[in-house]
């Protein structure tokens, strides 16, 4: 919600996924640990001793001693008999500042045919070999690569900047007078990346 976080600056270049989710990851790490010692505390057992599963922690070997998130949330409200130094609230809020920017790497090649007389370029086929790190949604990462498929093949042979014959007023000034290629068009480009963690 953007009415909520004013100082956003967008989701572009996998922002989300690099910063906004390690963030949201170390902020999940940090209520789990809370969880385990409020649990430990209340079930008089030590953390060693507790695993987190289907939205509870329990005791290892003893499922039925077991604290759901709600239950160890409500006793987590302020006012309550909390472990020594523990603040009231079963919630935690991290700031992940990326410390360097992120960039994935890949290699596109292109067969095309060019029509001797006319210049008219024919795609083929075409390949997309991309290595994005550690792929979270593999159909979101398709669905990029496409895009950037039908993005470059666009740029390169369509979004033609036209003037009229005075060379004074550009005859492709908006997207109504600028060709571009229609959904139906891009060739079916054949997606691979690298499934590596880094």
């Amino acid at each position: 919600d953007t009415a909520m976080i004013p100082f956003g600056v967008g989701t572009y270049a996998s922002r989300n996924a690099v910063v906004a989710g390690s963030a949201a990851l170390v902020a999940a790490r940090m209520v789990s640990a809370k969880a385990r010692r409020l649990a430990a505390h209340l079930l008089e057992v030590g953390e060693a001793d507790l695993e987190m599963a289907d939205g509870a922690v329990r005791v290892v070997g003893a499922p039925d001693r077991r604290l759901t998130l709600g239950k160890l949330a409500q006793a987590c409200v302020p006012g309550s008999r909390l472990p020594e130094g523990m603040e009231p609230g079963l919630e935690a809020t991290h700031y992940f500042p990326a410390p360097l920017p992120t960039f994935a790497s890949g290699v596109h090649v292109a067969v095309v045919e060019i029509e001797r007389d006319t210049g008219r370029v024919a795609i083929v086929d075409y390949t997309v070999v991309s290595d994005a790190g550690r792929v979270l949604n593999p159909l979101i990462v398709e669905g990029q690569l496409h895009g950037g498929v039908a993005q470059g093949i666009g740029g390169a042979l369509y979004e033609e900047l036209a003037y009229d014959e005075t060379v004074s007023r550009a005859r492709s000034r908006c997207s109504s007078t600028r060709c571009r290629p229609p959904a139906r068009f891009p060739p079916c480009a054949s997606p691979i990346w690298s499934r590596r963690a880094r």
